[in-house]
């Protein structure tokens, strides 16, 4: 556990950080963003360090005691009068300046019971190149010699010697008085070939027998391969014109045979792709007794028939095929194939109610009277 400082990650929203160690006065207090000391941008009050802007997300902020080293922060006399302030306050400054000096010690590299020097998971920074053979690397010395760079230069020296083994094997073929030399250097070519492609190889990738390749180092060169037929599916290397002759453009694709898409839901309008099943659902009609169909805009048109007892001043409620989404919108009744009562002469009725389920209308007779009847009706909604 630390005894003089206390360290927090940014979040890019906390501004207020606890000092949670005691201290002599305020101005021994320093604050750190990022291994930056801090003059300004915060302030300091009670047990409290308050950012004027919070610290970004995983910045790394450290409240840091700095207890006077270079003087004392009480000064005794000859005849002066001890007072226990100043004792303890002299005793005080001598144990902040050990823990803090202990806290610095602790956070320094160790030498381990193991035998080796022990950085605490810390990254290790400022380091010169190396020199001898077991000193650390930089990573940039490591990107400069190890991979990147380096390894297009090993690929190009393991092309050239494979063009020289290639030069040499046509001397020997074409000459043969100077058969024997010219296969002397095309076996010393070959070699070189043999030596760059292994200087390759430790670098982070292989070729091996298959000529498949292994490893995870990025190229900055133009490598070419057969075009694989199309509809191979296989772990060959697909070349960009294989992909063109497999996949349709995002733009403007012409397609063939069968292609499927998803189903947008029922009312979508937007340029989603509209599938059969779309098209089916949108236009679906009910061509019956009691129907319905949906155009292209939203609307819903119903229709039915409904037997009605024909109760003067009576209310019924016939019920929708399906209901309306959203509601309906206006219904036209009419009266046929009645019974009238020879009391009576015509029937009316109103319709008072409008739901996304059933309409309700009033059923009269001029004269009064009951006799059944049956009510066409044709209903508009959304």
């Amino acid at each position: 556990m630390a005894y003089s400082y206390v360290q927090y990650t940014g979040d890019g929203s906390t501004q207020n950080f606890s000092i949670t160690f005691p201290f002599i006065s305020l101005s021994h207090i320093e604050v750190r963003l990022a291994g930056a000391l801090q003059s300004t941008g915060y302030t300091t009050s009670g047990t409290t360090v308050s950012f004027t802007t919070a610290p970004a997300s995983s910045v790394l902020i450290d409240i840091r005691r700095n207890t006077p080293k270079s003087s004392s922060l009480v000064t005794f006399v000859d005849a002066s009068v001890l007072t226990q302030a100043d004792l303890n306050l002299a005793q005080t400054q001598n144990l902040y300046i050990s823990q803090e000096a202990l806290d610095t010690a602790n956070a320094s590299i160790t030498y381990s019971p193991a035998g080796y020097l022990d950085a605490g998971s810390k990254r290790l920074a400022n380091l010169v190149a190396p020199v001898s053979s077991q000193d650390a690397v930089t990573l940039a010395y490591g990107n400069a010699n190890y991979g990147g760079t380096a390894a297009a230069n090993a690929a190009t020296s393991a092309a050239s010697a494979a063009t020289s083994a290639a030069s040499a094997a046509s001397s020997a073929s074409s000459s043969s008085s100077s058969a024997s030399s010219s296969a002397s250097s095309a076996t010393a070519a070959a070699a070189s070939a043999i030596a760059a492609a292994n200087s390759v190889t430790s670098l982070g990738f292989s070729l091996s027998a298959n000529n498949s390749w292994t490893g995870t180092n990025s190229y900055s060169i133009t490598p070419t391969f057969p075009t694989a037929s199309p509809g191979t599916n296989s772990t060959k290397g697909a070349t960009t014109a294989f992909v063109a002759a497999s996949f349709a453009p995002l733009s403007s694709p012409a397609l063939t045979g069968t292609p499927t898409a998803p189903t947008a839901a029922g009312g979508d309008n937007s340029t989603q792709l509209a599938t059969t099943a779309f098209i089916a659902n949108a236009f679906a009609a009910s061509i019956v007794g009691n129907g319905h169909t949906k155009l292209a805009n939203g609307l819903i048109i119903q229709w039915g028939l409904y037997a009605c007892t024909g109760v003067h001043g009576a209310y019924y409620s016939p019920s929708f095929p399906i209901a309306f989404p959203t509601g309906c919108l206006a219904v036209y009744n009419q009266y046929c194939d009645s019974s009238i009562p020879t009391s009576s002469s015509g029937g009316f009725c109103y319709t008072t109610t409008l739901a996304p389920t059933y309409y309700t209308f009033q059923w009269g007779w001029s004269t009064g009277g009951t006799g059944a009847t049956n009510i066409r009706w044709l209903a508009i909604g959304y």
